[in-house]
């Protein structure tokens, strides 16, 4: 399909409110996302993920209601954690706001479960360090959330930072079967950054770390 045609059919997706439909469609649009950054063009295609997940989002809110169905809450995680990627600015005041209260107390439950991971990777992407994500890392009293703050960890932004990403993956805050969803990300940086990170990536004796190499077997 020609870009130009894809973009029109996009477009029509707007206000979609069927999560199956959006599901199979993301996969889609992430695609085009990386690679319109690939070519350069990251800031337009924000701005056009934002014109098309923006109408949903804002339909279905940031907090559950008795209107929800079945499906509403996989759909609210859907498409604004699409967002959470195109500094969509209404999510990262929210975002901001319960990242405060969760590094606070990581024990809360005052936030919508389907928008934690959301929240999380909203703020990381705005962190400047990995304290609080750490903190909140440590602190979570749960599996399932010390796993959506991995992910967040892996969405943090700035070689500086992603690069302290990567040492703590590989550190034994992290459960060596959780250690591919915080490195994700980072595998191309991984590669082009062999020789500075090939230290921190190669088997510890003592600690029982995997290898780099072993991410790609």
């Amino acid at each position: 399909m020609l870009p130009a045609k894809f973009l029109d059919l996009a477009r029509c997706y707007k206000g979609e409110m069927d999560f199956n439909v959006w599901n199979d469609f993301s996969s889609s649009l992430a695609s085009y996302r990386n690679l319109a950054e690939s070519l350069g063009c990251k800031e337009e295609a924000k701005k056009l993920l934002r014109e098309i997940y923006s109408q949903t989002a804002s339909a279905i809110g940031f907090e559950k209601n008795e209107k929800d169905s079945h499906s509403t809450g996989n759909l609210r995680s859907l498409v604004w954690g699409q967002l959470a990627k195109c500094d969509h600015e209404e999510l990262n005041l929210y975002a901001a706001e319960h990242f405060k209260k969760m590094v606070e107390d990581p024990t809360s439950t005052h936030l919508n479960p389907d928008m934690q991971g959301v929240v999380l990777t909203t703020a990381a992407r705005q962190q400047k360090t990995l304290d609080d994500l750490i903190k909140l890392h440590s602190g979570f009293p749960m599996q399932e959330q010390k796993s959506r703050t991995e992910i967040a960890i892996g969405s943090v932004q700035g070689e500086e930072l992603m690069a302290k990403a990567i040492d703590y993956a590989f550190s034994d805050a992290v459960r060596q079967q959780d250690m591919t969803s915080l490195l994700g990300p980072f595998l191309p940086l991984l590669w082009k950054a062999e020789r500075q990170f090939g230290q921190c990536c190669r088997t510890n004796g003592a600690s029982g770390r995997i290898s780099r190499e072993a991410l790609w077997m």
